[in-house]
């Protein structure tokens, strides 16, 4: 999770999710994933679990889900399956992505600017494999501590959110880099790009 100054910051090719959902956006599922490293350093997933399907007992609206997770804490639907070193993160199925930055850090999204505006998630050299990549993404939040929802990073959120579309098709196949930006005790700004992958054809 390399440091970051200001001027890297504003050198990078970071692209903005858009703020409205992506058209015809019909959620089926939640995707949760808790963004750690590994001692030495290199940012992995943690907590990975099977996502929550919409409907069900366990979802009523992505606001009341990612405000119980930051009062609750995020419960694994199946605590069986998890695993810790994933770092791709593919979608077949319109979904909400949730990433949590873990505690243990002491990070939280940053409110550093890039070209004048605040960012927290953000998309990194966009693919050509569509002609309009961000078209499948939206509705980008964040989450503070006490559940509270914010449309920039604020102080405190550690819990950050957005829609997501899959490209249909047998044989379609679809990259796209995802940057996480964080403040660090001490004002420190780093950047995490763990390489993920999506939207994607997965099975999820």
């Amino acid at each position: 999770m390399p440091a970051i100054s200001k001027t890297l910051l504003n050198q990078l090719p970071v692209n903005d999710i858009p703020e409205d959902l992506p058209s015809n956006f019909r959620p089926e599922q939640v995707v949760y994933r808790r963004l750690t490293r590994f001692p030495h350093g290199t940012p992995r997933y943690a907590f990975v679990d099977v996502p929550t399907k919409i409907p069900s007992k366990n979802f009523t609206t992505i606001e009341v889900f990612v405000s119980d997770i930051a009062k609750n804490g995020h419960k694994l639907n199946d605590p069986d399956i998890e695993e810790n070193n994933y770092l791709d993160l593919t979608i077949g199925r319109d979904s909400y992505i949730v990433i949590e930055l873990d505690h243990a850090l002491g990070c939280y999204f940053t409110t550093s600017l890039h070209d004048g505006k605040q960012e927290g998630i953000a998309l990194l050299w966009l693919s050509d494999d569509d002609p309009n990549p961000l078209s499948y993404y939206g509705q980008l939040k964040y989450v503070d501590d006490t559940g509270k929802i914010y449309d920039d990073p604020a102080p405190l959120c550690r819990i950050a959110y957005f829609a997501a579309k899959p490209i249909g098709g047998p044989g379609v196949s679809y990259e796209q880099r995802i940057a996480y930006f964080t403040d660090w005790p001490g004002g420190t700004h780093q950047f995490d790009d763990p390489d993920i992958r999506f939207p994607g054809n997965g099975s999820g």
